[in-house]
């Protein structure tokens, strides 16, 4: 979605190709912090707070191994100076995964900021080998590495409410953003934003009734 126009007849919203879709009673925006902000041009009440959210990348790495790992842990937070490596948790101990031994690797905020245009299989390798000396392992044989890089990862802040909402134009916006950037931050941001739109649809119908 590139843009969000208000109408007489409601919103009006234009994608990726310039097509107009709409016209919309109300429009929940499910985007990270600077790509939402965009969208406000028309209510900087909403476009200010969005755009003072900080949003952080962060680099991850998935890695399947031939054998288990030698730790009696499932999970550790990683504070050692020099480390890429910020977290880390067993994959595969997760309810519902199969037997192969699979880690999640996540890099800190400040080695995935100044990382951002690394290779990918430099990054994969570069946690990995963080990952063996943060467990205190030798290195050991996987079968499979990959990495992604999220741009937009974590926030330092979080908006009341756990959402933004224009009660007059039904414009909300929702986000791990808003709610401290955890994937149950991003639910309850958006259960907030459903309950704001739903509350109000209700008011409305209620006063014409």
């Amino acid at each position: 979605m590139r843009a969000v126009h208000a109408t007489d007849d409601g919103w009006l919203l234009k994608n990726d190709q310039g097509a107009e879709l709409g016209p919309f009673d109300a429009v929940v925006v499910a985007l990270p912090a600077p790509q939402a902000a965009e969208l406000f041009a028309e209510l900087p009440h909403l476009r200010e707070p969005a755009a003072a959210a900080e949003m952080r990348a962060c680099w991850a790495a998935m890695v399947c191994f031939e054998h288990r790992i030698p730790c009696e842990f499932d999970g550790l937070f990683v504070n050692l100076d020099g480390s890429p490596l910020s977290w880390a948790a067993r994959d595969s101990s997760k309810p519902g995964r199969n037997d192969a031994e699979t880690w999640v690797l996540h890099a800190s905020p400040d080695w995935s900021g100044a990382n951002i245009d690394m290779e990918k299989d430099k990054v994969a390798s570069e946690l990995l080998a963080a990952f063996f000396g943060a467990v205190g392992i030798d290195p050991q044989q996987h079968t499979t590495l990959m990495s992604h890089r999220w741009r937009f990862a974590q926030t330092q802040a979080a908006v009341d409410g756990g959402c933004l909402f224009d009660r007059e134009s039904l414009l909300a916006a929702c986000g791990d953003w808003c709610c401290g950037g955890r994937v149950e931050g991003a639910y309850l941001s958006g259960v907030a934003a459903a309950g704001c739109v739903l509350g109000e649809v209700i008011r409305r119908a209620r006063l014409r009734s």
